[in-house]
């Protein structure tokens, strides 16, 4: 993985996409609904940045983005997609890591998951080996890689 970079959000471009970033904006009721915050109070937001459009309006520049967030609600653990405007004031940190569209590995579950404390909802996430056995795969999610269960039950 490569070191983290900050950079202000009006500077974020299509080819961003694909990178894993965690920015702080002000809950909508999307993100609300979604269990990321309460309406109006600042969030932070960490996924994967799936589209950007920059452009200016009146004089200042913006970048309309959607991302692939990862969320977790209690022990309650899924990726929802989530729109955010973000102006000069904003910065965005890439974390290093790539998601989907820059070809990392993907696990998808079709019925809840739990491993490391975390149920996991049906759905994609992204994949990491686990550095102590190659053999074995985790979920990578908020920084973090939680190791998949034994599928014998062990």
């Amino acid at each position: 993985m490569n070191a983290e970079r900050v950079m202000n959000a009006t500077r974020l471009r299509p080819v961003h996409a694909g990178n894993v970033i965690e920015f702080e904006t002000v809950a909508t009721p999307e993100m609300q609904w979604a269990g990321l915050g309460r309406l109006g109070r600042p969030v932070v937001i960490h996924g994967e940045l799936a589209s950007v459009e920059a452009d200016v309006a009146c004089g200042r520049a913006y970048a309309h983005i959607t991302v692939m967030a990862e969320v977790v609600t209690g022990d309650v653990a899924r990726r929802i997609g989530i729109e955010a405007v973000l102006g000069a004031h904003r910065t965005v940190t890439l974390t290093g890591e790539v998601g989907f569209l820059a070809g990392w590995p993907v696990i998808c579950t079709g019925v809840p998951l739990t491993c490391g404390g975390l149920t996991f909802m049906p759905g994609a996430y992204r994949a990491m080996r686990d550095p102590s056995d190659l053999d074995t795969y985790g979920i990578r999610f908020r920084g973090t890689t939680y190791r998949l269960p034994d599928p014998s039950g062990v």
